[in-house]
């Protein structure tokens, strides 16, 4: 545990890369803007041969400047003949769920499924993931099956070097277990945004506190939207929330809630569109 609260701590020394200036001031006079990129496909099964992961859903990916990662997932049409899930340990366990860490170098182009130790998180679907540091990964949150009726609140550390896991134990009234919220780390602290139980949604702000793994409630307030797989973005002291949902709507991208961590106040940021259109709601 010990190493564990090192790694944590560590963060506090491995800065994030901020956005310039020009995109504060832009988003400060309202003209915060949208703009397409251009993705281009590659069969990476061809280059990379059969260790490739399979297609699911609910997975959480982080990256680095050399690799990036992908754990955990969902897929219920991979039939129980599946030759190529004999030898994974946890699948016969976690089917439809994959209790995967799988790594994707740049520099080989090629995929490497990393092994995961038994203490590895088993809520795989629709967690939050967060790099705390070169090769640490945090794991907050997610569902196992039946889907909401097997939330987490509990924080694991992985070393990506080499698979190996821990549970973090954490301090205070952790956020009610849930799935689809959203983490974003600045130091010392890591935020969670909202998410739902399965059955209530949320926009709660919670953090922990990386010195003492304390966790503290900072926002219950739920007038901008309750919701869940949203994503969010660190801008100096601000989190964007784009998007996300419920089981019945989803949110526009036209204005972005955003939550000051130092005024622990939410705020409402409009934005421009790019020359053709706003991005289509998640």
């Amino acid at each position: 545990m010990e190493r564990v609260m090192n790694a944590v701590s560590n963060y506090c020394n491995w800065e994030l890369r901020q956005l310039p200036k020009s995109y504060v001031n832009a988003y400060e006079a309202k003209q915060f803007k949208f703009q397409p990129l251009k993705l281009v496909e590659e069969d990476l099964f061809q280059k990379c041969g059969v260790c490739t992961p399979k297609a699911r859903s609910g997975h959480r990916m982080v990256c680095t400047e050399a690799a990036f990662y992908s754990f955990g997932g969902y897929n219920p049409d991979i039939p129980a003949t599946d030759l190529d899930m004999d030898g994974d340990p946890y699948w016969k366990e976690t089917d439809p769920l994959f209790r995967e860490l799988w790594e994707f170098r740049f520099s080989t182009r090629s995929w490497r499924k990393v092994p995961c130790s038994e203490f590895s998180p088993t809520a795989l679907a629709s967690h939050s993931a967060a790099l705390c540091g070169p090769q640490s990964l945090l794991a907050y949150g997610g569902t196992g099956m039946p889907f909401g009726y097997n939330s987490s609140n509990k924080l694991y550390h992985c070393n990506l070097r080499t698979g190996e896991w821990k549970e973090v134990e954490t301090r205070g009234e952790p956020p009610t277990p849930q799935y689809g919220q959203a983490v974003v780390i600045k130091s010392p602290y890591m935020y969670v945004i909202g998410g739902t139980t399965g059955f209530d949604y949320s926009l709660d702000v919670h953090r922990l506190n990386f010195s003492d793994l304390k966790w503290e409630t900072l926002c219950y307030d739920q007038a901008l939207g309750a919701r869940y797989r949203h994503e969010v973005a660190l801008c100096e002291d601000d989190i964007f929330v784009f998007g996300g949902g419920t089981n019945e709507s989803e949110f526009p991208l036209e204005t972005l809630p955003v939550f000051n961590v130092q005024t622990h106040k939410w705020r409402l940021v409009p934005t421009t569109k790019a020359p053709h259109q706003f991005p289509r709601n998640p």
